[in-house]
Protein backbone atom coordinates (compact mmCIF):
# COMPACT_ATOMS: atom_id res chain seq x y z
CA UNK A 1 0.00 0.00 0.00
CA UNK A 2 2.64 2.38 0.85
CA UNK A 3 4.99 1.57 -2.44
CA UNK A 4 0.95 2.21 -4.30
CA UNK A 5 0.46 5.54 -2.87
CA UNK A 6 4.43 6.75 -2.99
CA UNK A 7 4.38 5.55 -6.87
CA UNK A 8 1.48 8.29 -7.55
CA UNK A 9 2.82 11.28 -5.67
CA UNK A 10 5.15 13.17 -8.28
CA UNK A 11 2.06 13.52 -10.26
CA UNK A 12 -0.09 14.89 -7.52
CA UNK A 13 -0.87 18.50 -7.63
CA UNK A 14 -3.95 18.63 -4.75
CA UNK A 15 -1.44 19.57 -1.94
CA UNK A 16 -4.13 19.10 0.94
CA UNK A 17 -4.12 15.11 -0.78
CA UNK A 18 -0.72 15.18 -1.09
CA UNK A 19 -0.17 15.86 2.87
CA UNK A 20 -2.60 13.35 3.97
CA UNK A 21 -0.85 11.02 1.74
CA UNK A 22 2.17 11.62 3.39
CA UNK A 23 1.01 11.33 6.56
CA UNK A 24 -0.47 7.80 5.20
CA UNK A 25 3.35 6.50 4.33
CA UNK A 26 4.34 8.19 7.53
CA UNK A 27 1.77 5.94 9.99
CA UNK A 28 2.13 2.74 7.69
CA UNK A 29 5.78 2.66 8.20
CA UNK A 30 5.41 3.23 11.93
CA UNK A 31 3.24 0.30 11.54
CA UNK A 32 5.32 -1.45 9.88
CA UNK A 33 7.52 -1.43 12.62
CA UNK A 34 5.70 -1.78 15.55
CA UNK A 35 4.18 -4.71 13.94
CA UNK A 36 7.97 -6.17 13.18
CA UNK A 37 8.46 -5.99 17.08
CA UNK A 38 5.44 -8.30 17.50
CA UNK A 39 6.18 -10.78 14.48
CA UNK A 40 9.51 -11.26 15.63
CA UNK A 41 8.26 -12.40 19.17
CA UNK A 42 5.61 -14.45 17.31
CA UNK A 43 7.74 -16.26 15.47
CA UNK A 44 10.16 -16.94 18.79
CA UNK A 45 7.04 -18.17 20.46
CA UNK A 46 5.51 -20.64 17.21
CA UNK A 47 8.72 -21.71 15.55
CA UNK A 48 7.96 -20.53 11.92
CA UNK A 49 6.19 -18.66 10.17
CA UNK A 50 2.10 -19.48 9.77
CA UNK A 51 1.39 -21.32 6.62
CA UNK A 52 -0.28 -19.39 3.82
CA UNK A 53 1.88 -15.95 4.72
CA UNK A 54 4.73 -16.25 2.40
CA UNK A 55 2.30 -17.31 -0.26
CA UNK A 56 0.04 -13.81 0.48
CA UNK A 57 3.89 -12.38 0.17
CA UNK A 58 4.92 -13.51 -3.02
CA UNK A 59 1.55 -12.49 -4.62
CA UNK A 60 1.52 -8.42 -2.97
CA UNK A 61 5.23 -8.86 -4.85
CA UNK A 62 4.22 -10.61 -8.09
CA UNK A 63 1.20 -7.76 -8.17
CA UNK A 64 3.50 -4.83 -7.47
CA UNK A 65 5.43 -5.94 -9.96
CA UNK A 66 3.35 -6.73 -12.96
CA UNK A 67 0.14 -4.93 -12.25
CA UNK A 68 -0.53 -1.24 -13.41
CA UNK A 69 -0.85 1.75 -11.10
CA UNK A 70 -4.52 2.21 -11.03
CA UNK A 71 -4.70 -1.61 -10.20
CA UNK A 72 -2.92 -1.85 -7.29
CA UNK A 73 -3.97 1.57 -5.87
CA UNK A 74 -7.51 -0.38 -6.37
CA UNK A 75 -6.61 -3.30 -3.99
CA UNK A 76 -4.86 -0.49 -1.48
CA UNK A 77 -8.47 0.80 -1.26
CA UNK A 78 -9.88 -1.91 -1.51
CA UNK A 79 -7.31 -3.15 2.00
CA UNK A 80 -7.91 0.08 3.91
CA UNK A 81 -11.66 -0.47 3.66
CA UNK A 82 -11.86 -3.51 5.12
CA UNK A 83 -8.99 -3.21 7.62
CA UNK A 84 -10.94 0.11 8.81
CA UNK A 85 -14.22 -1.25 8.62
CA UNK A 86 -12.37 -4.49 11.37
CA UNK A 87 -10.61 -2.13 13.06
CA UNK A 88 -14.05 -0.37 13.71
CA UNK A 89 -15.92 -3.63 15.01
CA UNK A 90 -12.51 -4.79 17.06
CA UNK A 91 -13.20 -1.20 19.02
CA UNK A 92 -16.63 -2.51 19.37
CA UNK A 93 -15.73 -5.44 21.32
CA UNK A 94 -12.08 -4.38 22.35
CA UNK A 95 -13.29 -4.97 26.46
CA UNK A 96 -14.78 -8.35 25.93
CA UNK A 97 -11.51 -9.42 24.20
CA UNK A 98 -9.32 -10.98 26.68
CA UNK A 99 -4.86 -9.74 25.51
CA UNK A 100 -2.31 -10.25 27.99
CA UNK A 101 -0.28 -8.67 26.88
CA UNK A 102 -0.35 -5.06 27.51
CA UNK A 103 2.01 -3.84 24.43
CA UNK A 104 -0.41 -5.96 22.00
CA UNK A 105 -3.43 -4.76 23.62
CA UNK A 106 -2.12 -1.08 23.01
CA UNK A 107 -0.63 -1.88 19.29
CA UNK A 108 -4.40 -3.21 18.56
CA UNK A 109 -5.91 0.13 19.68
CA UNK A 110 -3.63 2.45 18.75
CA UNK A 111 -3.71 0.83 15.04
CA UNK A 112 -6.85 0.29 14.83
CA UNK A 113 -8.01 4.26 15.72
CA UNK A 114 -5.25 5.07 12.85
CA UNK A 115 -6.80 2.76 10.72
CA UNK A 116 -10.03 4.30 11.08
CA UNK A 117 -8.61 7.96 11.05
CA UNK A 118 -6.95 7.33 7.31
CA UNK A 119 -9.43 5.43 5.68
CA UNK A 120 -10.17 7.52 2.97
CA UNK A 121 -7.15 8.47 1.32
CA UNK A 122 -5.89 5.64 -0.38
CA UNK A 123 -9.28 5.96 -2.13
CA UNK A 124 -8.73 9.37 -2.55
CA UNK A 125 -5.74 9.42 -4.28
CA UNK A 126 -7.61 6.13 -6.52
CA UNK A 127 -10.34 8.60 -7.75
CA UNK A 128 -8.35 11.39 -8.02
CA UNK A 129 -6.03 9.64 -10.57
CA UNK A 130 -7.97 6.61 -11.99
CA UNK A 131 -11.47 5.77 -12.76
CA UNK A 132 -13.14 3.79 -9.76
CA UNK A 133 -15.78 1.98 -11.58
CA UNK A 134 -18.05 -0.27 -9.42
CA UNK A 135 -16.72 -3.07 -11.53
CA UNK A 136 -13.33 -2.13 -10.70
CA UNK A 137 -13.75 -2.16 -6.93
CA UNK A 138 -15.78 -5.17 -6.63
CA UNK A 139 -12.97 -7.28 -7.98
CA UNK A 140 -10.26 -5.70 -5.82
CA UNK A 141 -12.08 -6.27 -3.03
CA UNK A 142 -13.14 -9.72 -4.33
CA UNK A 143 -9.00 -10.14 -4.49
CA UNK A 144 -8.53 -8.64 -1.03
CA UNK A 145 -11.46 -10.96 0.48
CA UNK A 146 -10.12 -14.10 -1.08
CA UNK A 147 -6.83 -13.66 -0.16
CA UNK A 148 -7.76 -12.90 3.67
CA UNK A 149 -9.63 -16.16 3.85
CA UNK A 150 -6.96 -17.97 2.24
CA UNK A 151 -4.83 -16.68 4.86
CA UNK A 152 -6.93 -17.16 7.53
CA UNK A 153 -7.87 -21.21 6.80
CA UNK A 154 -4.40 -22.53 6.75
CA UNK A 155 -3.18 -20.01 9.58
CA UNK A 156 -5.83 -20.50 12.41
CA UNK A 157 -5.81 -23.96 12.44
CA UNK A 158 -1.93 -23.70 12.29
CA UNK A 159 -1.76 -21.67 14.91
CA UNK A 160 -4.23 -23.50 17.25
CA UNK A 161 -2.42 -26.86 16.91
CA UNK A 162 0.96 -25.00 18.32
CA UNK A 163 -0.77 -23.56 21.08
CA UNK A 164 -2.41 -26.27 21.82
CA UNK A 165 1.13 -28.34 21.88
CA UNK A 166 0.62 -30.26 18.48
CA UNK A 167 -2.66 -31.91 19.35
CA UNK A 168 -5.23 -32.44 16.91
CA UNK A 169 -8.07 -33.15 19.15
CA UNK A 170 -8.03 -30.11 21.50
CA UNK A 171 -7.25 -27.93 17.96
CA UNK A 172 -10.44 -29.65 16.67
CA UNK A 173 -11.80 -28.43 20.27
CA UNK A 174 -11.00 -25.03 19.90
CA UNK A 175 -12.41 -24.60 16.67
CA UNK A 176 -15.74 -26.01 17.73
CA UNK A 177 -15.74 -24.02 20.78
CA UNK A 178 -15.46 -21.11 18.48
CA UNK A 179 -17.89 -22.14 15.96
CA UNK A 180 -20.25 -23.11 19.26
CA UNK A 181 -19.91 -19.35 21.02
CA UNK A 182 -21.40 -17.83 17.81
CA UNK A 183 -18.14 -15.55 17.25
CA UNK A 184 -17.23 -17.58 13.67
CA UNK A 185 -20.66 -17.09 12.59
CA UNK A 186 -20.62 -13.45 13.66
CA UNK A 187 -17.93 -12.41 11.50
CA UNK A 188 -19.02 -14.90 8.89
CA UNK A 189 -22.45 -13.16 8.47
CA UNK A 190 -20.14 -9.27 9.15
CA UNK A 191 -18.37 -9.79 6.79
CA UNK A 192 -20.83 -8.94 3.29
CA UNK A 193 -21.91 -6.35 5.67
CA UNK A 194 -18.04 -4.83 5.96
CA UNK A 195 -17.60 -5.45 2.02
CA UNK A 196 -20.76 -4.28 0.64
CA UNK A 197 -20.46 -0.49 0.83
CA UNK A 198 -17.53 -0.63 -1.39
CA UNK A 199 -18.89 -1.61 -4.24
CA UNK A 200 -21.99 1.08 -3.91
CA UNK A 201 -22.30 3.88 -6.70
CA UNK A 202 -22.40 6.55 -4.09
CA UNK A 203 -19.36 4.83 -2.35
CA UNK A 204 -16.92 7.07 0.47
CA UNK A 205 -14.84 5.69 3.09
CA UNK A 206 -15.82 8.86 5.28
CA UNK A 207 -19.95 8.28 4.83
CA UNK A 208 -19.66 4.68 5.07
CA UNK A 209 -17.23 3.66 7.73
CA UNK A 210 -17.97 5.83 11.68
CA UNK A 211 -14.84 7.61 12.99
CA UNK A 212 -16.07 5.65 15.90
CA UNK A 213 -17.59 2.24 15.52
CA UNK A 214 -16.00 1.50 11.83
CA UNK A 215 -19.51 1.09 10.00
CA UNK A 216 -21.92 3.38 9.61
CA UNK A 217 -25.71 2.55 10.58
CA UNK A 218 -26.81 3.57 6.96
CA UNK A 219 -25.07 0.96 5.40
Amino acid sequence: MVRAVAAELPGQSDSELRQRCLDFIREEAMHSKMHGKLNTSLLNHLGRVPPGLAAIGAAMTYARKHFASSRCLGLSAATEHLTAAVSGAYLLRENEIHIQSPFVKTLFNRHAHEEISHRAVVFDLWRVRWTTARMQRALSLLSVVVSLLFYLALAVPWVLYRKTGNSKLKTLGAICRCVDAGRLGEWVIRLPTMCFPFIRSDYHPDHSISTRVGLSTDT
